[in-house]
């Protein structure tokens, strides 16, 4: 066998084990530093290349599987710059699931005849349903995470190593992203989306009562039916807009106007629910959901203007002058 068979047999099996698109680069790499280590080994053995000095040059650079894994990204399910986020969203939804443990826990000793007689069965009992409801958000959100990881979310190393210094961002940069701030929403957003439409049930206060586990559901029929498809386009779409900003690393004027659109949209969601029927039963509860809608209503509207004033400053504002102008 040739030497530099050897070598392309080498080389085939090095670049078998690397995504495709660093194959051939990482190939000619190793092809031209090989190539120029048989020839050296063959000016110091004072004969010309063969396949024995073939063999030790390759036994020395080592086994195909080793050197692929020099030249392999990193790989994991959620890199370390997303992981802060990460638990900070797990601590958070952990930290809404058990405040909704405690409520349900002492809504079903209050309903209870025997309070303490059956606490133990209570907190077991709870404890099994709120550990599956616990590892359903957890999931959704790793599956959240780690799509992020993988299409949604570029970071810093994934930037091209020629940029421009003229296009650094200003200190005060209203176009910056808050990346937690907007993964954040993101996650619970697709948790809504997914609870809301494909377990309403779980919407529910659990209780026990005559040794018997009961459910009383949160939402009413009326929403279900009326409201949700709405709530869950609203969600949908700006989780669709965030994921574009992650994309992109920064707001445009574009995105902008989308975010302003969406603005309205959840005004006229909002405006709808409060305007239609029972949101929560008990009617109480659906009084209350009313309330929180209103503010909810006013905070959207005050960010609704302030959209719209900084869009059209941006609009009619003058160019910036160029740099080196001179100043008047």
């Amino acid at each position: 066998m040739e030497p530099l068979d050897l070598l392309e047999r080498y080389l085939h099996a090095v670049g078998a084990q690397l995504p495709r698109p660093q194959r051939e680069d990482v190939k000619a790499e190793l092809r031209t530093l090989l190539t120029e280590m048989l020839e050296d080994r063959a000016r110091q053995a004072e004969r010309a290349p063969d396949t024995d000095l073939a063999v030790a040059v390759l036994r020395e650079f080592g086994e195909p599987e080793a050197v692929a894994a020099r030249y392999r990204p990193p790989a994991y399910l959620i890199g370390p710059e997303l992981y802060p986020i990460f638990m900070l969203v797990v601590k958070i939804v952990l930290a809404v699931l058990a405040g909704f443990g405690v409520l349900t826990v002492a809504l079903a000793l209050w309903r209870s005849e025997a309070p303490l007689a059956e606490l133990g069965r209570t907190l077991w009992e709870l404890g099994v349903q709120g550990a599956g409801l616990v590892l359903m958000n957890l999931g959704l959100l790793v599956l959240i995470f780690a799509g992020l990881q993988r299409w949604g979310a570029r970071h810093s190393a994934d930037a091209p190593e020629t940029w421009n210094p003229l296009e650094l961002p200003a200190v005060e940069d209203r176009d910056r992203i808050d990346r937690g701030s907007l993964i954040t929403t993101l996650s619970f957003n697709l948790i809504l989306i997914v609870v809301l439409n494909f377990f309403p049930d779980l919407v529910a206060v659990f209780f026990l009562h005559d040794g018997v586990w009961g459910r009383f559901p949160l939402l009413a029929p009326e929403f279900l039916t009326d409201q949700r498809p709405w709530f869950t386009a609203a969600w949908a779409l700006e989780a669709g807009l965030y994921l574009a900003v992650l994309w992109r690393r920064r707001w445009t004027v574009p995105t902008r106007w989308a975010e302003f659109g969406l603005s309205i949209l959840t005004l006229v969601v909002l405006g709808r629910a409060l305007m239609g029927g029972e949101i929560l039963a008990p009617a109480i509860l659906t009084v209350f959901a009313k309330g929180v809608m209103v503010i909810m209503l006013a905070v959207n509207v005050a960010e609704a203007i302030g959209q719209i004033y900084h869009l059209l400053g941006r609009f009619f504002a003058a160019p910036p002058a160029p740099l080196g102008a001179p100043h008047r």
